[in-house]
């Protein structure tokens, strides 16, 4: 603040006062009085220019942010993280937040699917799992056979309610389109030779009887775990019966393979 105008103001009264010589007792007070008015008059040009000063300063306060950094009406009427109309980035990231928030809460809830895929379809049956150690024909092979069980024996007969031991064993490779010897002697010829112990499901199995002399009279279908199907003979019926009986271990002949 410059003080430069107010003490022109007073420095001719001084001056002239104290220029003034003393001429008596009421010219030293008159020259005091006057001293003093003046000194008033500049106490009140002073104050008068703090108070314009002082609104100057404010005005800047509330268009510049203020001395002390403290935010402008603008910076203060803006929401955290942005101008007042967007948000800014902060402020984006936000709204994004409340809608997906919102959008969870209104989507209904996925149901679970049901069992045999999306139409809900029964689910096809599961396939019995295959005997253990066959290819996919002899267990075909071994299929056939089970599916025979309990019918009669019937010398020459190929099925398909009655069978003798080869009608058996022909009519199952039959089925797969095997072609095969009609007689289990002749069946015991073709084929590849397999040894007992590495015999697998849909092998053919023979054996020598009282009426074969000593050669090949009788045959079945091995069904794993040492096991085979056959039809033994008139008055039976095509069963199940292990190779480790003592009639069958005692007669065997060999096995073949044609799958």
């Amino acid at each position: 603040m410059s003080v430069t105008g107010s003490s022109n103001a007073v420095a001719l009264p001084v001056a002239a006062a104290a220029a003034a010589p003393p001429t008596g007792s009421s010219s030293i007070v008159t020259v005091l009085q006057q001293l003093v008015a003046t000194l008033g008059t500049l106490v009140q040009t002073l104050q008068a220019q703090a108070q314009a000063s002082g609104a100057q300063a404010g005005a800047a306060n509330l268009t510049g942010g203020g001395p002390s950094g403290a935010p402008d009406q603008a910076s203060a009427a803006a929401p955290a993280g942005g101008c007042g109309c967007c948000g800014g980035a902060a402020g984006a990231a936000t709204g994004v937040d409340q809608l997906a928030e919102k959008g969870a809460k209104a989507a209904p809830p996925a149901k679970a699917a049901k069992p045999g895929g999306a139409a809900g379809a029964p689910a096809p049956p599961v396939a019995a799992a295959p005997p253990a150690g066959g290819n996919e024909k002899g267990n075909k092979v071994v299929e056939f056979a089970k599916a025979q069980l309990g019918k009669a024996y019937k010398y020459g007969a190929v099925g398909p309610d009655t069978f003798d031991c080869s009608g058996l064993t022909s009519a199952a490779m039959k089925r797969l389109g095997i072609s095969i010897p009609r007689v289990a002697a002749d069946q015991a010829k073709s084929g590849a030779p397999v040894e007992k112990q590495d015999l697998r499901p849909g092998d053919l199995v023979f054996f020598s009887n009282a009426s074969s002399g000593g050669g090949v009279g009788h045959t079945g279908i091995y069904i794993g775990d040492g096991k085979f199907i056959h039809a033994p003979k008139t008055g039976d019926v095509v069963k199940v019966s292990s190779l480790s009986d003592s009639y069958y271990t005692q007669h065997w002949k060999g096995a073949r393979r044609y799958t």
